[in-house]
């Protein structure tokens, strides 16, 4: 996935732009004798309990159903199963880099990064080309800040996986977090080039207009993401975005009023107001937006007190 949604509460100092409302899709060595215990120990965690719990019932299935179910349970964010089937496959081959790789994504998940790197290290000495521990890792050096890393690490499976729609993403995404947007602009294009039918594609390439400051080729773009998937809540509020910043206020209001109540809209609204240093018509929206939903609406409330306070 490239950026995800982002409450409107509150607006950032300087008013910049905030990564919002974007989708998105994520030689070898001799074999290690190391155990999963040894190469790094996961102590008083979901790990044991999830071997006291299943391992009986797991010892009868195949390697290969052990990582199928792990990678299931991974995409299902259920960490502690993800864990557990990853292991009892890494017991079936001490040498299995697929299993590392599992294991290193999956204690990424839990906030374990140590740990993590450790597994995904070994899957790559295992395998140099593992295409799931050259992603993870670069996801993983991305997240703690670490751009230059996982520049090296998306472009290392690039030169591997050239025309790999997952990795030109994950690549763009780390040129926009470094404010490169003219570098991920040509890699977006290439992914919609591939995938001419994906609405996550269309919507990537738009916020990358959206963040250059390009508003009509940000709307043309979110329009032609609309024409493929015309209900998805984030490529609309990524147009509605786009209206709003290019001073079109109607249809901006208009589409977030698709995607949420009344209020919501009008909270949003005032929002793209703030960031375009509009504060008057920004306190209209927000004070019709506590008017519409008086009670329940917080939003628009903290970001009219934010307004009034701002200096």
């Amino acid at each position: 996935m490239y950026f995800i949604n982002s409450p409107m509460t509150g607006f950032p100092s300087g008013r910049m732009l905030p990564l919002l409302f974007i989708l998105l899709m994520t030689s070898a060595c001799a074999a290690t004798s190391e155990s999963v215990h040894e190469l790094s120990p996961v102590q008083g965690t979901v790990l044991q309990e999830a071997r006291d719990d299943k391992s009986d019932s797991l010892e009868k299935i195949s390697y290969e159903e052990l990582l199928s179910r792990g990678n299931r349970h991974l995409s299902q964010r259920n960490s502690k199963l993800a864990l557990l089937h990853f292991q009892m496959a890494l017991k079936r081959r001490g040498d299995s880099a697929e299993a590392y790789a599992g294991l290193g994504e999956t204690l990424a998940l839990t906030g374990d990064n140590q740990a993590s790197h450790s597994f995904l290290d070994q899957a790559l000495r295992l395998d140099q080309q593992n295409r799931p521990a050259l992603l993870s890792t670069g996801k993983l050096y991305r997240e703690e800040e670490n751009y230059s890393q996982a520049e090296i690490s998306f472009t290392r499976a690039l030169k591997i996986y050239p025309a790999n729609p997952e990795i030109l993403t994950e690549l763009a995404i780390t040129y926009g977090r470094m404010g490169q947007e003219d570098q991920a602009e040509p890699l977006l294009l290439q992914v919609v080039r591939l995938k001419p039918g994906d609405a996550s594609a269309r919507n990537n390439l738009g916020f990358n207009y959206l963040l250059r400051g390009d508003y009509p080729a940000a709307i043309e773009t979110f329009r032609e993401a609309l024409k493929i998937a015309p209900d998805s809540p984030r490529v609309l509020n990524n147009l509605a975005a786009a209206y709003a910043l290019n001073s079109q206020p109607n249809k901006a209001l208009n589409l977030f009023r698709k995607t949420g109540n009344e209020a919501t809209a009008y909270n949003d609204l005032g929002y793209f107001y703030l960031m375009l240093g509009k504060d008057e018509p920004a306190r209209a929206a927000f004070k019709k937006a506590l008017w519409l939903h008086p009670r329940h609406y917080v939003r628009a409330r903290e970001n009219l007190s934010l307004l009034e306070t701002e200096p």
